[in-house]
């Protein structure tokens, strides 16, 4: 039987070696903000590690160039060497502990989109404020909303108490309303 040993010290310089390989920038660190606007910078913005052509801000109506307000910080450049899968890893640089802040958002929207249910849905106590929401845990199973389509629903035009669409006879569409099977049509029931 042959057993094989992994020693601490032989992993921890691969591990630093991955870790080197693997490292990210810092998403939106900035080094220097500027009071005023200096020579060479971004004439929409200000910062000096680019130039207005590669600028994200939103294009100003008059830039930084002219009116000396509001300049932004200069951007922490740097300069990554990625190994083969480093470069294609699309997880790379993703801070595991915003999972959590994601989920409990999207949970708190799930359940505020289940109160406003529930409160739409209960019957009205006697004083007629509709208050008496019950427990919103288990009470109803939210479904989201269907996506609206791009026709009109349910519009009733030309006086008719009914839906274009309500009534089939002889292959024809109508209104149940008054039988008719002419759209746009005006009831005569």
């Amino acid at each position: 039987m042959t057993f094989f040993f992994f020693f601490a010290a032989d992993r921890s310089g691969d591990e630093k070696d991955r870790e080197e390989k693997w490292r990210w920038y810092d998403r939106g660190a900035k080094i220097h903000h500027a009071k005023k606007f200096r020579n060479g910078a971004c004439a929409n913005c200000g910062a000096m590690t680019h130039d207005a052509k590669s600028c994200f801000e939103r294009a100003r109506k008059v830039g930084a160039k002219f009116t000396g307000k509001h300049i932004a910080a200069d951007e922490k450049i740097e300069s990554i060497e990625l190994d083969y899968a480093g470069k294609r890893d699309r997880w790379n640089g993703y801070d595991t502990s915003q999972y959590c802040q994601v989920q409990e958002k999207r949970f708190q929207d799930r359940k505020m989109a289940r109160v406003d249910y529930l409160i739409k849905q209960s019957p009205e106590d006697e004083s007629g404020n509709g208050e008496d929401v019950p427990n919103t845990s288990s009470a109803v199973s939210y479904e989201p909303a269907l996506p609206k389509s791009r026709w009109e629903e349910d519009v009733l035009v030309n006086n008719h108490t009914t839906v274009w669409g309500s009534y089939w006879v002889d292959h024809q569409w109508g209104y149940r309303c008054c039988l008719q099977t002419e759209k746009e049509s005006f009831c005569t029931a």
